[in-house]
């Protein structure tokens, strides 16, 4: 166990958060497998994709949750539909370089699917 992560609180730890400039006073570093990671909405493990050329991200990929029966996936259809008229969703995201969480809209159960890495696709990874 690192000994920067005796000072954070659970939730990040089970995370594979390490450490926060936030929480701890401490640089961010994430868990050395991103694979390992879990959703904290559903604990199934993060897949790694590939982020679209048009997106702007600095990173070639991100983690997110792609099971299908997770909550924070489901509850969004609804909230997309009442929010804004839309039918989408959006599932649990992470940039594996910052730690920064955000939701990863999505227009089918499908969409992005096709963009997941298998495990050691990415920089050997």
């Amino acid at each position: 166990m690192n000994p920067m992560s005796a000072a954070l609180p659970p939730r990040l730890k089970s995370r594979g958060v390490v450490g926060r400039v936030e929480d701890a006073g401490l640089p961010f570093m994430t868990d050395p497998e991103p694979s390992q990671r879990k959703c904290p909405h559903c604990g199934a493990h993060l897949s790694r994709f590939e982020i679209p050329d048009a997106a702007g991200f600095d990173e070639p990929y991100h983690l997110a949750c792609f099971n299908d029966e997770c909550p924070y996936y489901l509850r969004g259809w609804a909230w997309m539909l009442e929010q804004y008229g839309v039918r989408s969703s959006y599932r649990y995201r992470v940039d594996p370089k910052s730690g920064h969480e955000s939701p990863l809209a999505v227009w089918s159960s499908t969409a992005l699917k096709g963009n997941v890495v298998p495990d050691g696709g990415v920089d050997g990874k």
